[in-house]
């Protein structure tokens, strides 16, 4: 009785994501799909603006206080040919930084992961701040959303469970 509740709830479940997701194809291609980029440093600022520049309303989530306040104030943290140009033209307007990560995972339809990915002492790439962020998008998800890694992650496998 177990496995045959379980069979069907997995079958109600993959209904709802065929249900959701020409939604989904809709909202991007009318762009009235939300997005919202995780992470405000020298990968996720430069794609957000980009996204904005090319029409989307972006979400530019950051846990940093500091950095969010200097985005408000129009201030990039760092150098990157065009970019203060680009905050001038599309803050106020359709780009907003935002504190909360958990409020812009849940506002979003598209998130985009562009957290650090610092090179360890061996060499590697430090994946903490990306398993992270995973786990914050894996607890605030309400519907089918399109999750992006757009972080410096070398490819692996992992078994989820």
């Amino acid at each position: 009785m177990v496995e045959s509740n379980n069979t069907a709830l997995q079958i109600r479940e993959a209904q709802l994501v065929e249900d959701r997701e020409p939604d989904l194809l809709g909202e991007i291609r009318s762009k009235r799909a939300r997005i919202a980029v995780l992470g405000m440093g020298h990968v996720g600022l430069p794609t957000a603006l980009s996204l904005c520049e090319l029409g989307w309303h972006v979400l530019g989530a950051d846990g940093g206080p500091p950095l969010v306040q200097q985005l408000w104030a129009g201030q990039v943290p760092f150098y990157e040919p065009g970019i203060e140009d680009l905050l001038r033209r599309h803050l106020h307007k359709n780009f907003q930084p935002i504190e909360d990560l958990e409020a812009a995972i849940r506002a979003a339809t598209v998130v985009f992961i562009c957290v650090g990915t610092p090179q360890g002492e061996n060499g590697q790439a430090d994946l903490s701040q990306v398993e992270s962020v995973a786990g914050t998008i894996a607890q605030h998800l309400n519907g089918y959303q399109l999750i992006v890694e757009k972080s410096t992650v070398p490819a692996r496998l992992r078994p989820i469970g």
